[in-house]
């Protein structure tokens, strides 16, 4: 093993269920590269597994993030393989989705929160022990339809998941990447507030906002029921997702001066 191998980003996948994905995993791009990896942290926080699809289906923790047989295919290999594709890092992913969930139920003490931070600290801890350096931990949201859904405002929105990323912030992630939502099929206006919230959450500290084309996914026939995307629209959305991150990186680099 490399050195390099033994410095890690550990990147957490967030939100609910087009971040958890019900898409097609047999249709999701294979991992080419050998720096990429799962940390199950419910079912086996023992060892790193190699990262496939369909990812996180054995997460379930009955006192938190549960929802067994849903995870059906992501875009979390489309986001690693590409992601990997201009980087020397080794990947660790961890699953933390919940289809349904809305941004209430992400707050600080809530189970769902709770069982967030404990699948963190588990993979932190078991990386540290095994002699991995985590780089940075990178925290990947996804997550809003069903507050779309609820109707719920914009500034309530904003308020609710400020609240949760100031937490998080604090000392359990890094950086926080907030990705655009698309539109509900019958009702295209009805996640509009949520989208506005979501821009405007790119304003805090460390957050960064990344559009995508999810949006679009509904008048090019990629949504497979009123919140879902096919398969296509996940492998897309990783891509997306990648090259934001792998800008913000060489950004972050320049800053530094560590690039010209």
């Amino acid at each position: 093993m490399r050195k390099t191998d033994k410095v890690v980003e550990l990147i957490i996948f967030a939100g609910q269920s087009n971040m958890a994905g019900r898409g097609t995993a047999a249709l999701a791009p294979k991992i080419t590269k050998e720096r990429a990896w799962e940390f199950r942290a419910v079912s086996d926080p023992t060892k790193l597994y190699p990262l496939t699809e369909q990812f996180g289906y054995l997460e379930n923790n009955p006192a938190g993030i549960w929802e067994p047989g849903m995870k059906t295919g992501s875009m979390v290999t489309s986001f690693v393989e590409m992601y990997l594709t201009d980087s020397e890092k080794t990947v660790v992913a961890l699953s933390t989705s919940k289809g349904g969930s809305s941004i209430t139920e992400w707050q600080p003490g809530s189970a769902y929160y709770r069982d967030l931070l404990e699948r963190i600290h588990k993979a932190k801890s078991w990386l540290t022990q095994a002699g991995y350096q985590v780089e940075r931990v990178t925290f990947l949201w996804l997550q809003g339809e069903t507050d779309g859904d609820l109707k719920r405002s914009a500034d309530e929105y904003q308020g609710l998941a400020t609240t949760f990323f100031q937490s998080l912030l604090e000392k359990d992630v890094d950086e926080i990447f907030v990705l655009e939502i698309g539109n509900q099929r019958d009702e295209p206006d009805l996640y509009l507030p949520i989208r506005q919230a979501q821009r405007n959450l790119g304003a805090l500290e460390r957050v960064t906002f990344v559009p995508t084309s999810l949006a679009s996914m509904r008048e090019n026939g990629h949504m497979i029921d009123l919140f879902h995307y096919d398969q296509y629209a996940y492998n897309l959305l990783g891509k997306e997702v990648a090259q934001a991150l792998l800008a913000f990186n060489q950004e972050t680099k320049r800053i530094k001066g560590l690039i010209s």
